[in-house]
């Protein structure tokens, strides 16, 4: 693969490549295409302003209100890995936006691709993998979110979800007070 260091940012499809710097999208929220097997060892900045994820137009990322990166393998018939090695720190950042209960952040998403080659023609590649290795890590550090709510993650081979969750001191303080509530009402 082709290495980068220092700081990678903007749109487009990448193929191939490791990140060892810092890998963001751009200057606003938007989408990037990662392929075959990229890998990313450094930093990705995520930011989060809303929630609606960029979008993957013709050939060029659309703003959105949130960073999210799709995920796609090999070209077909081509062995290898297939998608993206995450083993570096993913820094959450909020931008002025307050994520609510409930909210929810599809932030590394995978399926296939297809593109135009001005010689090949249509070239289409197979669905895509993330793998999460030991340097894997989400730093919330500027996330913060209101009293009561923390952040929770799904990480799979098919995707990486931020939701926002009550505290976990939430729930029990709210499980203790059904409890007693329902013990209150036996006894009376």
């Amino acid at each position: 693969p082709i290495v980068l260091t220092g700081v990678v940012s903007g749109r487009g499809d990448w193929t191939n490549v490791r990140f060892d710097g810092l890998l963001r999208t751009g200057f606003s929220p938007t989408y990037m295409l990662i392929g075959g097997a990229s890998s990313t060892l450094g930093a990705t900045e995520i930011e989060i302003e809303g929630l609606l994820a960029g979008s993957y137009t013709d050939g060029a990322g659309v703003a959105g209100e949130f960073d999210q990166f799709y995920v796609y393998g090999v070209e077909m018939g081509q062995t290898g890995y297939d998608g993206l090695l995450l083993d570096g720190v993913v820094e959450i950042i909020l931008a002025g936006y307050e994520p609510q209960l409930g909210d929810e952040f599809l932030l590394f998403e995978t399926g296939t691709h297809s593109e135009w080659h001005p010689i090949y023609g249509t070239v289409d590649f197979r669905q895509g993998l993330i793998a999460y290795g030991s340097g894997f890590a989400l730093d919330f550090s500027q996330a913060g979110l209101a009293d009561g709510l923390s952040w929770d993650y799904t990480a799979t081979e098919s995707g990486l979800t931020l939701s926002v969750v009550p505290e976990p001191t939430s729930i029990v303080l709210l499980t203790a007070g059904v409890f007693a509530a329902l013990k209150r009402r036996r006894v009376r």
